[in-house]
């Protein structure tokens, strides 16, 4: 079946990874509470799947992705030590 999936946020690989985490995961976790599906669980959120989506929600959940891409980007990656 395709339902009973699952979309998880992934905040703590951004925090562990990402220069300047914290502006980062913030403004992802502000995008996505503009998203009604994500629900919190815990210290990340998820997305899940348990009806069929339009393209336009799904198109939404995908543009944030990129806005959050975008800041990864200009915020660079952490060196490793």
């Amino acid at each position: 079946s395709v339902y009973k999936q699952s979309i998880y946020t992934g905040f703590e690989m951004i925090t562990k990874k990402v220069n300047n985490s914290e502006e980062v995961v913030d403004f992802y976790k502000t995008q996505i509470k503009n998203i009604s599906y994500f629900i919190d669980a815990g210290s990340i959120s998820k997305w899940l799947i348990n009806k069929p989506y339009s393209r336009e929600e799904i198109k939404r959940f995908l543009n944030v992705l990129e806005k959050v891409m975008l800041k990864i980007k200009e915020n660079g990656l952490k060196r490793k030590e």
